[in-house]
C-alpha cells in the first residue's frame, strides 16, 4: 500500500506535466503588444504626464493635498465601518 506522500508526489507529478506549445511565450507577448497598440498607449506618456505636473510647485502642493484628503477620507470610511 502506498502512504499518503507517495500518493501526494504522483499527483502533483500528474499535474505538473502540461503540454504547452513551444511558441507559447511569443504568442502571449506578440498578444500584449497587440492590445497596447490597438488602445493606443504608449507606457512613456504617462511618465511624461507625471513629470509635466510635478514641475510646477502649485501642482505638487494640490496633489498632495488631494491625495491626504482621499486618504483622510477613506479613513474615516473604514472607522465608520468597523466601529458603527
Amino acid at each position: 500500500m502506498t502512504s499518503p506522500n507517495d500518493s501526494y508526489r504522483n499527483w502533483k507529478a500528474r499535474r505538473s506535466a502540461v503540454a504547452a506549445r513551444r511558441d507559447f511565450t511569443a504568442r502571449v507577448m506578440d498578444r500584449i503588444y497587440q492590445d497596447i497598440e490597438r488602445r493606443g498607449a504608449n507606457p512613456r506618456q504617462s511618465g511624461v504626464l507625471v513629470a509635466r505636473i510635478s514641475r510646477h510647485w502649485l501642482a505638487r502642493i494640490g496633489l498632495v493635498a488631494a491625495g491626504a484628503a482621499f486618504g483622510f477620507l477613506r479613513l474615516v470610511v473604514m472607522a465608520r465601518l468597523v466601529l458603527g
